[in-house]
C-alpha cells in the first residue's frame, strides 16, 4: 500500500478509534478541545447576551430563595415543561430565565435559545421581507428560525405581552407555543402581564405549566443621576435615567 494511502487510513482509524496511534494525553486533549468547541457553538447559537454568563446566574440571585428553588427544580422536572415568571418590572424575571438557560447549556451541553418576544417577531418579519425579495442564504430563511425555536430543547421567551399584538404576531406566537406544548419541550416565559391579559390560546397553554408570580419592590438599580434644573415654572423638573433591564 502506498505511503499516502497508509497515512490516510491511519488518520481515519484515529478518528474512529482515538486511542489508536495516539497517547492517552493526546486523546484527552482532543476531547477537551472538542468539548470547548461544542460549548462555544452552543453559546453562539443560544442568542444569550454574553455578559449575562457571569451576571445572571443562580449564584448571583439576590431575591427570594423560593423563586430560586422553583427555577432550579424546573430544570429537572420531568412532568412540567412550561414555566412562566410573572410580575412587575425589575423583580428579576429575566435574571432567573437567563440563569436557567446558562445552567441548561453548561450543565447538559444541550441547545438553548433566548429571545425577547418582540425581537424574535421583528427578526421573523425582516427575514420574510428579505425572503420575498429573493435574497438567498440560510440567514434570510424565516422558516429556519421559526423551526429552530419550535424544536430547540430549551427556549426562553422574554417579555411576553410587550410585543405589538397584530394578528400575524399572535398567529406566529400561537404556532410556536402550541408546537412546544404538544411536544412537551422545556419553555420559559417572562411577562409583566396577568395571564388573563394574554391571548386566550397562549394563556391556556401557559396555565397548564408552572406559573411563578414574583412580588415586591423593583430590584433594578438606578445608575443614572437625578437632575433638578431651575426653570421658569413654579416647580422643578426632575429627569431620571434608569438602567434598562
Amino acid at each position: 500500500m502506498p505511503d499516502g494511502e497508509m497515512e490516510e487510513l491511519s488518520r481515519i482509524l484515529r478518528k474512529i478509534e482515538p486511542g489508536l496511534g495516539e497517547t492517552e494525553a493526546e486523546v484527552e486533549d482532543e476531547e477537551e478541545r472538542q468539548a470547548r468547541a461544542r460549548l462555544e457553538l452552543l453559546m453562539t447559537l443560544s442568542n444569550l447576551p454574553p455578559v449575562t454568563r457571569n451576571t445572571c446566574r443562580f449564584s448571583t440571585w439576590e431575591g427570594r430563595k423560593r423563586a430560586l428553588g422553583v427555577c432550579r427544580d424546573f430544570l429537572e422536572d420531568p412532568e412540567h415543561h412550561f414555566l412562566t415568571l410573572a410580575g412587575g418590572p425589575g423583580l428579576g424575571k429575566t435574571h432567573l430565565a437567563l440563569a436557567m438557560a446558562w445552567e441548561w447549556i453548561e450543565g447538559r451541553r444541550s441547545q438553548a435559545l433566548y429571545y425577547q418576544v418582540e425581537s424574535f417577531l421583528d427578526e421573523l418579519r425582516c427575514r420574510y421581507r428579505r425572503w420575498q425579495a429573493d435574497y438567498e442564504g440560510w440567514e434570510n430563511d424565516p422558516y429556519g428560525l421559526l423551526d429552530f425555536a419550535k424544536r430547540v430543547p430549551f427556549l426562553v421567551l422574554d417579555d411576553l405581552g410587550a410585543e405589538k399584538g397584530t394578528e400575524w404576531a399572535v398567529a406566529k406566537l400561537d404556532e410556536l407555543v402550541d408546537h412546544r406544548y404538544l411536544n412537551r419541550l422545556k419553555t420559559v416565559f417572562t411577562t409583566n402581564l396577568r395571564l388573563e391579559d394574554l391571548p386566550p390560546r397562549i394563556a391556556d397553554r401557559i396555565s397548564s405549566g408552572i406559573v411563578l408570580v414574583l412580588s415586591g419592590k423593583s430590584r433594578r438599580p438606578v445608575k443614572g443621576e437625578v437632575i433638578h434644573e431651575a426653570t421658569t415654572c413654579k416647580s422643578d423638573v426632575e429627569t431620571r435615567y434608569e438602567a434598562s433591564q
